[in-house]
C-alpha cells in the first residue's frame, strides 16, 4: 500500500511541477506579446519615425524593483520593409504599403532558462 500512495504521490508532484513551468511560460510568453503589439501600436502612431536594431526590454519583472538581476530580459527588433523588401528607417515618400515587423526575444526563466523564445507581431500598413 506505501509503494502505491508513493507512486501516486511521486505522479502528482511531477505533475504539479510540469503545470508550474508551463503556467511561468505561458505568463512570459503573454507579457512578450502585449510588448511586441505595443511597441507595433507605437511604430504606426509615429509613421515609422521608431525604428530599431534592437533594444533591451524587460520581459517579467519578478516584483522585486530593488533587485534586477532576477528579472527576464529581451531583445526587440523592430523591422520595416516595403513590398520590394528594402528596410524603411522613415516614412517612404510617396506614400507605399509597408510591412512592420516587431520581434520579441528572450531567454525564460526557471527550468526553461536554456532555451530561446520569440514572439512576434506583423501588419501591413501604408502612411
Amino acid at each position: 500500500a506505501m509503494v502505491i500512495v508513493s507512486i501516486g504521490f511521486i505522479a502528482t508532484m511531477t505533475s504539479l511541477t510540469f503545470a508550474r513551468v508551463q503556467n511561468d511560460l505561458e505568463q512570459e510568453r503573454a507579457r512578450a506579446h502585449q510588448i511586441v503589439c505595443e511597441q507595433l501600436e507605437q511604430v504606426q502612431s509615429n509613421l515609422y519615425t521608431y525604428v530599431s536594431s534592437g533594444s533591451a526590454v524587460t520581459v517579467w519583472d519578478n516584483g522585486t524593483p530593488d533587485d534586477t538581476t532576477d528579472d527576464t530580459n529581451g531583445t526587440m527588433i523592430v523591422r520595416a520593409q516595403d513590398t520590394a523588401g528594402n528596410v524603411i528607417v522613415s516614412a517612404p515618400n510617396p506614400a507605399v504599403r509597408v510591412e512592420v515587423e516587431v520581434t520579441l526575444t528572450w531567454n525564460p526563466r526557471g527550468r526553461l532558462a536554456g532555451r530561446t523564445m520569440r514572439e512576434s507581431v506583423m501588419t501591413y500598413i501604408a502612411p
